[in-house]
């Protein structure tokens, strides 16, 4: 029976063209590393619609999709119900279950009720994975929702080589770079292109991007003396890879350190990837979310997990030249999920503006 159950939960999970690889590597690693917890959650999300660990409530309407089946409302004109392209099972449970519970972290509020399962035409997969977006900040709110306070999901997305701001503090870049709270597609949008200078900050409406932005500036000049137009400046000196908070960048001595407790017990490795390092299709930053499942340092072999299918990947393919000043390989981040050291992991918290002090939106984030 265990090994049935493991097979199910380990096998049956493929997100692919679904936008929920984060919390479907997180459900795939713990169900490889603990898969007595992972039926635990299960039964608790079956039972209550999330897990006793997570911080806030999913969307309501996930109280009503009686085991990770969504009521459908569409049905053809036969009466036969319509195909989907995944199957939604254990692995849509927790991919809904948490992914609305984030939007409401980060947002107060919920996704459109009907965006969970993509029919098979592809007609509605841009209104699905609009809502499904991830960050590095996600995947570690799904993680603390995972396990109890005995455990650390330490996060490392190595700012210093995208960071163009020499006052931005190396806590406060690993905040900021983890793209906190912007659940929102509208904001992710937003911010983008404030960042890219094609709209100004009078144009940026989004209250999640502007909390961003200003949250940003009060990091990179607490005390406000640098201009938003000298902070720009900085940006654009540093060249392309400013604010590049895709852009791959970890070393081979931080993947093999992450090595330690990929394929352990109760110990799990989520690596965000450039898709492009798995399967050619053109990409070059991070978009995807896949496990770190063993390492074999002195064979040079790295196996990765993703769309229920096992890759061995070589160092130069994951992490190329990647040097702690120099951008390159093709991850962005690593989130580590282990018990708790004697050294508990600190959260990096970004370094506030100086009492008064405000740059541009000062409701928000000052």
């Amino acid at each position: 029976l265990c090994d049935m159950l493991l097979t199910v939960m380990t096998l049956s999970a493929n997100q692919e063209q679904t936008g929920t690889c984060g919390p479907t590597s997180l459900f795939t690693a713990l169900s490889q590393a603990g898969p007595v917890r992972a039926l635990r959650l299960a039964t608790e999300i079956v039972w209550i619609g999330k897990t006793s660990y997570m911080s806030n409530n999913p969307c309501y309407y996930i109280y009503y999709m009686v085991p990770g089946v969504q009521d459908l409302k569409n049905k053809g004109s036969s009466g036969q119900y319509p195909e989907f392209v995944q199957n939604p099972g254990i692995e849509f449970m927790f991919t809904q279950s948490f992914n609305t519970a984030y939007f409401s972290h980060s947002t107060g509020g919920c996704t459109p009720e009907g965006n969970q399962l993509i029919l098979p035409d592809g007609s509605n997969e841009k209104d699905v994975e609009q809502f499904q977006g991830e960050h590095a900040d996600f995947i570690v709110h799904v993680c603390k929702g995972m396990v109890d306070a005995n455990y650390d999901c330490s996060l490392n997305n190595a700012p210093g080589p995208i960071n163009p701001f020499p006052t931005l503090d190396y806590n406060s870049a690993s905040y900021w770079f983890s793209f906190p709270k912007m659940a929102d597609p509208n904001a992710a949008t937003q911010f983008q292109l404030f960042a890219s200078g094609n709209i100004t900050a009078q144009e940026v409406t989004s209250a999640s991007a502007q909390e961003f932005i200003e949250g940003l500036l009060c990091s990179i000049s607490p005390n406000g003396a640098m201009s938003l137009e000298e902070v720009v400046e900085e940006a654009t000196n540093f060249g392309p890879n400013a604010l590049g908070i895709n852009i791959p960048r970890i070393t081979l001595e931080q993947l093999n350190e992450a090595c330690q407790s990929a394929n352990m017990n109760e110990r799990a490795v989520i690596v965000e990837i450039a898709s492009s390092a798995l399967q050619d299709d053109g990409t070059t930053g991070c978009d995807h979310f896949v496990v770190l499942h063993s390492c074999d340092v002195a064979k040079d072999e790295y196996m990765i997990w993703s769309w229920a299918s096992m890759f061995n990947m070589t160092a130069k393919q994951l992490v190329g030249n990647a040097t702690d000043d120099q951008p390159g390989g093709a991850i962005c981040s690593l989130m580590t999920a282990a018990p708790t050291s004697n050294e508990r992991y600190v959260y990096p918290e970004p370094t506030p503006c100086d009492p008064g002090v405000c740059h541009v939106f000062c409701d928000e984030g000052g």
